[in-house]
């Protein structure tokens, strides 16, 4: 008998560990999922593989990777929240390659660079979650519980109650369904089931200035208030990327920014670029240009608490700061669109529409998205 108690206090032991990292890893799941797919094109979770500019003259594909998703091939245990917690600078740091192409698809040369992110809020606040309220009280409530749970099993196990097993399984039932905030259940088993008012006048007896319904109330409250902050939550980013033509010379050099600010369903969106370019073309001519751009994207439709499809209305202005070409202009003005769906969980397929309100010219370009890895509570893998 006392070693069925102890193995039995063993299994109890572990049930609650894994019912506070499932609180973790349903955090970590909620974070991505109010990330829009104009937010995941800024920068990765761990991997993204990408076209742009699939109906235009100059075609490319693309391939992201965080720092962070390189390690996680590596490395079994980085997604233990220890581990996780620690990758701070790996999170943020994305590389990024680019394969150049014209309208033939002929190869036209590489771009490459680094994505870094000065502002992450969303990833700060995953690595952060075991120091909130919400994840205290629940760990409070699951400690307590499981006190409770063993307290009942060792005093049955001390009689010759012929109905131990029985009566055993319905204390772990009543105490799981509690620690899991299963709530719907509780009154239709409760008739059945004599332990859910025992633990919760036992839970009330240990803690007298607090009552069961509410600390669960006060949970609730906590889970929402952490959830739908979520999407408020901001990211900038700083990069740095250079080009080359087909024959390694080197050809453009970008610095560039993007700082979004969601506020629910949307998401504002600023974004400026400073380019050096070479033309190689009768002779060397270095310029220099500006592109900025600003504007508010919107999540319209929402599946399982996932945007699907979202719509991005900015104005762009681009301008000449140095050797401005003979037949251009030092300075344009676009109001442009952007088309995002969703076609799957990870594959999402952007319809970019600019229109030149001087020249009164439309363009359009289709591009597709992939971001694939995936996090589990045990390890990363790669989705199949």
């Amino acid at each position: 008998m006392k070693k069925y108690f102890i193995s039995l206090l063993l299994l109890m032991s572990v049930h609650v560990v894994l019912a506070q990292d499932k609180e973790v890893q349903k955090f970590r799941e909620a974070t991505d999922d109010s990330k829009s797919g104009n937010y995941k094109e800024v920068l990765s979770n761990l991997f993204q593989l990408g076209t742009s500019n699939l109906t235009g003259p100059n075609k490319s594909v693309e391939f992201n990777s965080t720092l962070y998703g390189i390690k996680s091939i590596f490395c079994e245990n980085i997604t233990t929240d220890k581990v996780f917690s620690e990758q701070k600078f790996s999170r943020n740091l994305e590389f990024n390659t680019k394969l150049n192409f014209d309208e033939q698809f002929k190869y036209k040369g590489f771009s490459g660079g680094i994505t870094y992110a000065l502002i992450n809020q969303r990833d700060k606040d995953v690595a952060n979650f075991k120091d909130t309220d919400l994840y205290k009280n629940l760990q409070f409530l699951d400690n307590e519980l499981s006190e409770i749970q063993f307290g009942f099993v060792e005093q049955l196990t001390k009689t010759d109650d012929k109905e131990l097993s029985a009566k055993i399984e319905a204390i772990n039932l009543a105490t799981s369904i509690l620690i899991n905030k299963e709530f719907d259940k509780i009154d239709e088993l409760s008739k059945s089931n004599i332990y859910f008012d025992k633990i919760i006048t036992e839970f009330e007896n240990r803690n007298k200035s607090i009552k069961l319904v509410d600390h669960i109330t006060k949970i609730h409250e906590l889970r929402d208030k952490e959830y739908s902050d979520l999407e408020k939550k901001a990211l900038w980013t700083v990069s740095l990327n250079g080009t080359t033509n087909d024959k390694g010379n080197n050809k453009k050099l970008t610095f560039g920014t993007v700082f979004l600010q969601g506020f629910k369903h949307l998401e504002l969106d600023i974004r400026s670029n400073l380019i050096y370019s070479d033309t190689l073309i009768e002779k060397s001519v270095q310029r220099l240009e500006s592109r900025n751009s600003a504007g508010l994207n919107y999540k319209m439709f929402k599946r399982n608490d996932q945007s699907v499809f979202e719509i991005k209305l900015y104005m762009e202005y681009n301008s000449i700061l140095k050797n401005q070409l003979a037949d251009e202009k030092k300075n344009t003005f676009l109001a442009s669109s952007d088309f995002r769906l969703r076609v799957t969980k990870d594959i999402w397929v952007p319809l970019t529409i600019k229109y030149d309100i001087e020249k009164s010219n439309f363009l359009g370009f289709l591009n597709i998205t992939y971001n694939f890895g995936k996090e589990d509570e045990d390890k990363l893998v790669l989705n199949e």
